[in-house]
């Protein structure tokens, strides 16, 4: 029965209903005045079958119980319908409910994490409280999620009809060439004809048998109707069914792969991109190479991430419910994961490590993968300190969980651009390739990304190991994102971080954590729901995001700019404090990055005393090849026996001479890597208190930075302890009060390690150190908690010389002023980057409005006259696009534009002013502009408390938990 009514609501009651609800809407002025019952006439004739149904109607305010005759002419939905209510079931419905009550539930459960049975529950006790007796207890749960349910799906519909109708009229401004209408008014009624004739009304008595309906699976995409018997969690990677799969391929991105690709051939990025970020993909021109090469890498920024506290349990049964696909849905197919995957392993082979290669041993010999600049022994150090770097660790059971999480892909406005439902227990590489390869489907040819992962360093290593994303890789930039910089080492962050790396502007990469808040409210609810409800669930979720955030990109342009001026300036200063020039800085710079870059020598646990020997023993050799050298030439100038050929004693003194050049070279090597220069006295190095000192020093260092490491991600945990217990304004208190309490420990070793410092530059003082030595900066307690990229608690000056052999010490490790000019130099790069790139913005922001602007007209134009119900349509999309308009005109006005725009948004100043108008005739008043703590600011935190606070950028990590490795 079930599978019965499923399929007939999805076949023929909800198509049927597109074009009432559209005429209610309009007639109602959105269900603002609803209009007087109308009378029922029926067409058919006396052999129609008629009945007569009891419907118990819920308001607002009441509930009142009615009587309706049904026939084939007027069913019951449509009856219901044009009353101002909708049904719980098609064919028979016991239950019908306000459309205005439905949209307010509707609107408060994007609000707040959906119950019904709460809902449900108050509803009843607040009507029994007024004298409304229902017939029994419950009554109402039972048929009200129903209604909910299927009025979500007709009001889906409808929006899939209006936005096909807009789409047909921009697809075909873009084969004009123009978005100019500059067809003729056939060509109008031609098209308007072939809209009407798609707009065919399907009803009831279309359909003759409800079984035919069924065994074709009608509505479903279903071979076989029935629930799906499921093994969830099966090995494939896979737990999706064929027909949500052809749900999700019209729905995630508008097309399959195939479709994508020949979209991505385009000039412009696809329509779905166009509609998910204006900012990013609605401008004009897609990509300039000559704007690309001053100021940027890429022409957009995404960022990656995974978070496991999105799961779902599995059923009992092993069932799913019932296919249900939301028409705007922003999840990946899994057929396109599963074939990511297969391409995967396919290239790997059998493996046993999480990146199908063997761990290098201690003491092997250090190296670049072909195309990185950061060594091997980097990268696996930085693999190391992240559970999501090693595929075979389990972030969640796939034993109690058929869904274990969620995979993102977020621009850098943090709209979501697609999601992928993951099933397996550890952070897959595939899931993170597949959504780079949509990406790239979507977008033309010749555009770039730069893509900012928390492990994107592992990430860009994979892709060149095993030849993956080949054919796009070089249009792709890859990094780190800002706060899980301080999980890599600081070879892989001068490569990696957003701040060292050209193209990313001040772009901080931590979209996905602060959606993974926003959605953090749908956790206990979808944690027991159906397979196909929670992906609904999360689609209507960030739909809701995306028209908040929407009307926000107007500020968040605004703020962005100001913040940028604000730190440009401020690099400007310190530049000019300096006094350097640019080409010395830069130069500077690249020896930085080139010296800190470099393969690591051989480890071992007694490096330095290991040196130290190794460098007596060469001296000793060279000091006995340097003796046979003399007897050698002794014996060519004098006498030797008459046996001895003059010419072997000449070739065996070159040999000798030879391997004493390559001694002496070995040693200056080793000598320059202890820090030390040729006038030292290496019998009395092993013993040295300074050597001692600083080999000391270098290790307690160390360890401070892996405290520190382990302090952050324990921040994180306290923060989800603490999410459930107090409210958010209480949060920060109560976690920087529990964390403090292990301070003490790292405040102990950074003493310890200042006064190691202390003793190294009392030591050289008394010229009681190796020649030429740089004392180590002391570690400030003031921000040692921050970790930022720019701290001293990265640096190893003085505590890991490498000085040529004339003693020099380059300018970037031993002038102050020089390391602070790369500092500032480096900042004022990236807000030149970040200037330019929010000017571009700007520009498709204002491109995108007047593209929408247009295509309304045309699409008004062509539905002026032919369609009523439409162009009330239209007209609520007018006053939309007139609101957005004014907001954004009126916040980017002192944004420059990267280049010359016309004054122009699309409306005029008419309609504009009175839009203005009506939005100041408000409803209510909020004259102090206080913030209730909601998701307004979706997408950014306060600039200037990210740079100020040493815990914020912290307290809204909730996916890392578990991400660091301890040691």
């Amino acid at each position: 029965k079930r599978i019965r009514q499923w399929a007939t609501w999805a076949g023929t009651t909800i198509p049927a209903l597109v074009d009432p609800y559209l005429t209610l809407l309009r007639v109602s002025r959105n269900l603002r005045e609803m209009p007087r019952i109308p009378s029922v006439s029926c067409s058919c004739d006396d052999t129609v079958k008629r009945k007569t149904l009891s419907v118990l109607c819920v308001h607002f305010e009441s509930i009142e119980k009615i009587e309706i005759h049904v026939c084939e002419c007027q069913p019951a939905p449509l009856q219901l319908l044009n009353r101002g209510m909708f049904p719980c079931a098609p064919c028979a419905p016991s239950l019908a409910v306000d459309l205005r009550v439905l949209d307010f539930v509707t609107t408060l459960f994007v609000r707040m994490p959906p119950n019904v049975t709460a809902w449900c529950d108050a509803v009843e006790v607040f009507l029994d409280g007024r004298g409304y007796k229902l017939d029994t207890r419950n009554s109402i749960r039972r048929r009200f999620s129903n209604t909910l349910l299927w009025y979500g799906s007709l009001q889906s519909a409808s929006k899939i009809y209006v936005t096909a109708y807009l789409e047909e009229t921009r697809t075909g401004l873009i084969e004009e060439g123009t978005i100019r209408d500059t067809r003729g008014g056939e060509e109008c009624e031609e098209r308007q004809g072939e809209r009407e004739e798609r707009r065919t009304r399907t009803t009831i008595e279309d359909v003759d048998d409800v079984d035919e309906l069924v065994a074709a699976g009608v509505g479903l995409g279903l071979e076989d109707p029935v629930l799906e018997e499921v093994q969830e969690g099966a090995s494939d990677g896979g737990n999706d069914s064929e027909g949500s799969t052809e749900a999700g391929r019209g729905s995630a991105g508008g097309s399959t792969s195939d479709d994508g690709k020949k979209e991505g051939g385009a000039k412009r990025p696809s329509e779905y991109l166009r509609q998910r970020c204006p900012l990013c993909f609605g401008g004009q021109i897609s990509h300039d190479p000559d704007v690309l090469t001053r100021h940027y890498s890429a022409d957009v920024i995404v960022c990656l991430d995974a978070c496991f506290t999105q799961k779902r349990r599995k059923n009992r049964d092993g069932r799913r419910d019932p296919p249900r696909a939301h028409p705007e849905s922003v999840f990946i197919p899994d057929d396109d994961v599963r074939a990511m995957r297969d391409f995967v392993e396919e290239r790997r082979g059998p493996t046993k490590g999480g990146d199908g290669g063997p761990t290098p041993a201690e003491g092997a010999e250090d190296g670049y993968e072909a195309g990185l600049r950061v060594p091997n022994s980097v990268l696996n150090e930085c693999g190391d300190s992240f559970r999501a770097a090693d595929e075979k660790r389990e972030a969640a059971s796939t034993q109690f969980f058929g869904d274990t999480g969620l995979m993102a892909l977020l621009c850098r406005h943090d709209r979501v651009l697609w999601l992928i439902n993951m099933n397996t227990a550890g952070e897959r590489q595939y899931y993170a390739l597949a959504l780079i390869n949509r990406l790239f489907q979507h977008l033309p040819p010749t555009m770039t990304a730069g893509i900012l992962y928390d492990i994107g360093c592992q990430l860009h290593r994979s892709c060149v190991k095993w030849d993956f994303l080949a054919e796009i890789r070089d249009r792709i930039t890859f990094g780190i994102s800002v706060f899980h910089a301080y999980g890599h080492q600081w070879a892989c962050q001068v490569i990696y971080h957003p701040r060292k790396c050209v193209g990313f502007g001040l772009t901080d990469g931590e979209g996905c954590e602060r959606f993974w808040s926003a959605i953090k409210k749908l956790i206990p609810v979808l944690r027991v729901s159906g397979y196909h409800q929670r992906l609904y669930v999360l689609d209507t979720q960030v739909k809701h995001l995306d028209d908040k955030s929407l009307h926000g990109l107007g500020g968040w342009l605004s703020r962005r700019w100001l913040h940028c001026q604000k730190k440009k300036e401020d690099a400007q200063v310190r530049l000019e404090g300096v006094d350097i020039a640019d080409e010395t800085l830069r130069r500077e710079w690249e020896a930085q990055v080139e010296e800190q870059t470099r393969p690591a020598p051989r480890r071992s646990k007694n490096k330095g005393k290991l040196a130290v020997e190794t460098i007596l023993a060469l001296q000793k050799s060279e000091s006995e090849y340097k003796e046979a050298e003399a007897a050698l030439e002794a014996q060519l100038l004098g006498e030797y026996d008459e046996d001895v050929d003059a010419g072997d004693i000449a070739f065996e003194l070159s040999n000798v001479r030879s391997k004493i050049a390559n001694i002496s070279a070995n040693i200056q090597r080793k000598i320059a890597a202890l820090g030390a220069t040729e006038r030292s006295n290496l019998r009395r190095l092993a013993t040295n208190d300074y050597v001692r000192v600083r080999m000391n020093a270098r290790a307690l260092k160390k360890r401070i930075r892996d405290r520190l490491r382990q302090r952050k991600f324990e921040l994180e945990r306290l923060e989800r302890a603490y999410r459930h217990t107090v409210n958010e304004k209480n949060l920060r208190t109560h976690a920087e009060s529990s964390v403090k309490r292990r301070e003490p420990g790292i405040l102990a070793l950074a003493r310890a390690y200042n006064k190691l410092c202390d003793e190294l530059v009392s030591l050289i003082k008394r010229r009681k150190g190796l020649p030429g030595a740089v004392a180590p900066a002391r570690i400030q307690r003031e921000g040692l908690f921050k970790l930022d990229v720019d701290d001293d608690i990265w640096q190893d000056i003085g505590l890991d010389d490498d000085e040529n052999g004339n003693g020099e010490i380059p300018l970037w490790l031993g002038d102050d002023n020089v390391r602070e000019g790369i500092r500032a130099r480096l900042e004022l790069d990236r807000c030149i980057e970040e200037e330019a790139r929010l000017g571009k913005e700007r520009c498709a922001m204002q491109e995108w409005m007047l593209e929408e602007w247009m295509v309304l007209k045309e699409a008004k134009s062509d539905a002026d006259g032919f369609d009523e119900d439409m162009l009330y349509q239209l007209k609520l999309r007018k006053e939309y696009l007139l609101r957005l308009c004014l907001t954004w005109q009126k916040m980017v006005g002192g944004i420059v534009p990267s280049q010359p725009m016309p004054e122009s948004w699309g409306p005029t100043l008419e309609e504009l002013i009175d839009t203005a108008v009506l939005e100041n005739t408000a409803s209510y008043e909020d004259p102090e502009g206080e913030d209730d703590g909601d998701y307004a600011g979706y997408g950014e935190e306060d600039e200037e408390e990210e740079d100020d606070s040493e815990l914020l950028e912290v307290a809204e990590e909730s996916a890392l938990a578990d991400a660091y490795k301890d040691e």
